[in-house]
């Protein structure tokens, strides 16, 4: 194998260091390693670093302004529109131009959970994991509108394989195998925070991580997923993050209102409750759409209040979205590139005797690409409010807010409040306390519960609706 070539290559670029392992290496080992580094386009990684617009804290926006928000209806007049849109939205789902995209590469590295994230156990009765509680919705829908909904589950390098294996050993939750598309998100090297080297894993492999979920457009296209989307006569994606097990998959009343506005992208918010919040905000700038990382928002305009003392910058981003097919196609046609940012990470690696290092504090550089950078580029959005009780309680945390506790109380709230909205009589109502799950297959929201028979239930235990 032609070493010469590849250390003249690397040495251009200053990363020779690499290869430092090469004679010690087998034949398969070395043909992986110059497939990594073949793969890598040095030259763009060099400029990322060189890049003074990249780095952690992101310009803001110019002229940045509240968004102009769809809320939720307060009178008749609005509630017409809203179920107007139900109407439309439900029509066009029964028509199966509809995918859904649940990015889900990550692992539970924060949860203190050894593997993807997707499958953390969060049923607070069942212990269903993210997954399964996600595809059920799916095919709930599939069965209420009798038409295939082409899934698509995002992986990446480390976690495609017992993603994979997780979903035949569920047999694909219920859905058909072919309806289910697992694709990896590009990955992009990691490099020494001090002084730009790239990190290597083992002696023959680099450090690698997934670029961000704006990657996953490059992999869908890659994939080809893209074009058999377009061609089964798919229109429409619903895109979601696989740590928010309240999101209500393709809503019909957001579907429809996505329709009736023409929009090429759509966003639900949640209102904040305080300047402070961590969480993304939805704003307008030059009358495109702009979602700015919390991190990067000024106090100053965090805080801004209108006359009756409410934020003016209250709309929480929850990533949940709709996207044109034609848009996404447009855009990777004709658009601008999506921007690299740059992410302080810790990253284990071999360090220059072999030895592996576990660092306690950032040591690494990753530059990831975010999907929310491709907003701007929509000539006609949409932002829809939803509440945050009904449809936003991410897990990220393994204590406190946004933790498995958290989260499974939430779910068990949602669903208890559907009960006591149907005006079904059950033998007692239940506490907010009380720990309720129930399945998408039995009732994948309030109207599909309020026609079951649910009056001869009893509330006096953990209770689990399930299909029969």
């Amino acid at each position: 194998m032609d070493r010469t070539r590849l250390q003249t290559h690397l040495r251009h670029f200053g990363q020779e260091h690499v290869l430092q392992w090469w004679d010690s290496l087998s034949s398969v080992q070395k043909l992986q390693l110059k497939k990594q580094i073949e793969s890598i386009d040095l030259h763009q990684l060099s400029q990322l670093q060189k890049s003074p617009e990249i780095g952690r804290a992101h310009q803001l926006p110019e002229n940045i302004k509240p968004v102009s928000a769809l809320c939720l209806p307060s009178d008749a007049k609005e509630q017409t529109r809203w179920n107007d849109a139900t109407w439309r939205g439900k029509q066009y789902l029964s028509e199966g131009k509809t995918a859904v995209l649940l990015v889900a590469g990550g692992q539970g590295s924060r949860l203190g959970f050894p593997k993807p994230k997707g499958m953390f156990p969060i049923g607070p009765v069942t212990g269903k994991s993210l997954f399964q509680i996600h595809a059920e919705k799916v095919l709930a829908l599939t069965r209420r509108y009798n038409t295939m909904i082409p899934y698509l589950v995002t992986t990446n390098d480390t976690t495609h394989d017992a993603i994979e294996q997780f979903f035949r050993e569920n047999q694909w939750f219920g859905l058909k195998k072919e309806q289910v598309f697992l694709f990896c998100q590009p990955s992009f090297p990691t490099v020494d925070l001090d002084n730009g080297k790239l990190l290597l894993q083992t002696k023959h492999s680099l450090a690698m991580s997934p670029d961000g979920h704006g990657g996953i457009l490059q992999g869908l296209f890659q994939a080809g997923i893209f074009d058999q989307l377009q061609s089964q006569g798919i229109e429409l994606l619903f895109f979601h993050q696989v740590d928010n097990p309240l999101v209500q998959v393709c809503d019909a009343s957001f579907v429809g209102l996505h329709l009736m506005e023409n929009a090429e992208v759509s966003t639900k918010t949640v209102r904040k409750q305080q300047a402070s919040d961590r969480v993304g905000l939805i704003a307008q700038s030059d009358r495109k759409m702009v979602i700015i990382e919390y991190s990067d928002l000024p106090e100053a305009i965090a805080n801004q209040r209108d006359q009756e003392g409410q934020l003016q910058f209250w709309t929480g981003n929850t990533a949940i979205h709709l996207f044109q097919l034609a848009f996404l196609n447009r855009v990777s046609k004709t658009g601008s590139p999506l921007p690299y940012h740059r992410a302080y990470k810790k990253v284990d690696h071999i360090d220059a005797s072999g030895k592996m290092c576990r660092p306690g504090q950032p040591n690494a550089v990753k530059f990831e690409q975010f999907i929310f950078d491709i907003l701007p580029q929509a000539e006609r959005w949409l932002v829809v409010e939803t509440k945050r009780k009904n449809e936003y309680a991410p897990l990220k945390n393994a204590h406190g807010h946004h933790s498995p506790e958290s989260v499974q109380r939430a779910l068990s709230q949602l669903y208890i409040s559907w009960l006591k909205k149907t005006g079904t009589p059950i033998s007692e109502l239940p506490t907010e306390a009380f720990q309720l799950e129930i399945s998408p297959l039995f009732a994948s929201d309030l109207e599909e519960l309020s026609l079951q028979d649910i009056s001869a239930i009893r509330v006096d235990a953990p209770l689990y609706l399930s299909a029969r």
